[in-house]
Order: C-alpha cells, then structure tokens, then sequence
C-alpha cells in the first residue's frame, strides 16, 4: 500500500505544470476545480479502492469519453459498488462519503424522484450508478427498501491488472 510511504501524500512533493505539490495538495484543490466528482475514481490514489489504473494518459479531447469509462469501470467493481439485492443494500466505495459535497452537487438530482425522502449522499450514489444497474438492481433501488453502506477502502497497491466485475 502506498499508505505505508511516510509521507507519500502529504509531504513528498512533486512538479506537476511548474509547480511543486503535494499528492494531497492535488486531491484538495487541483481535482475539485474539475468540478467533476469522476476524477476521484480515475486516480483513486494509487489503491485498488479506487478506480484502476488506466494504460493511457487522460488527454483534455478524450477527458469526458476516459471519465465516464471509468465512470462506469468503477460501477463494476465490488471495490466501488456491491448491489446485495437478497440483503437490499448497496455497499459502496468511501470515495462517495470523502467527496460527498462533489458527488451530491453533481449527481443527487439524477436520482429518481421516488428517494426524495433518502439523504443527499444516498440519492449522489443512486445517481452516480443507476445507468450502470442491471435489471435487478434497479428494482431493488425503485422499490426504496435498500440501505447504502460505505465499506472500507482496500488500500492495496493499484496495478494494471484486470479484475473481474460483478
């Protein structure tokens, strides 16, 4: 895990457009200014929580095409999102619940009405990943039962690797 780097976050500084900065100095203020909560999943801090690992540079004319393949990688994953229907609940990544104030500016008003009653955070997750629901997870989110559940991170070392969706 790079959490076992002291230091690697908040003190190690890198040269990134001219200026020396910190990966949390990225995360803080570099990243919110995107004003897109995605970017969050595309670099993921370097762990499998996160989103992976891409084997291509994110470029400004592909940006939106690269941030909704992830988008919808991390919708795959158990790391971002686990839909038990039989124990209806949705287990998610901590990612939403760091960067909630992003993810619910841009997403909780594409929940569907029927969770109006549900948290911000809750209808920022539904509409993070409801166009990315198979038929049965989405009937389990129309029928309002579920609980959202925020797992822990696996901050295991992040690769290129496949791993398998759900």
């Amino acid at each position: 895990s790079l959490r076992q780097v002291p230091g690697a976050f908040d003190r190690t500084p890198h040269r990134v457009a001219g200026r020396s900065v910190t990966l949390d100095q990225i995360e803080q203020s570099v990243l919110p200014a995107f004003g897109d909560p995605r970017v969050y999943f595309a670099l993921g801090r370097g762990a499998v929580g996160g989103g992976r690992l891409r084997s291509e540079a994110f470029a400004a004319d592909a940006l939106d095409r690269q941030l909704s393949e992830v988008a919808a990688e991390c919708a795959s994953r158990p790391q971002c999102l686990e839909v038990d229907v039989p124990g209806e609940r949705l287990r998610v990544s901590p990612i939403f619940s760091w960067r909630e104030r992003d993810f619910v500016a841009r997403y909780a008003a594409e929940a569907p009405d029927t969770l109006r009653g549900r948290s911000a955070i809750e209808r920022a997750v539904v509409g993070f990943v409801s166009p990315r629901l198979l038929d049965t997870e989405r009937q389990l989110v129309g029928r309002n039962t579920f609980r959202v559940e925020f797992q822990p991170f696996d901050w295991t070392l992040n690769d290129l690797a496949i791993r398998p969706g759900r």
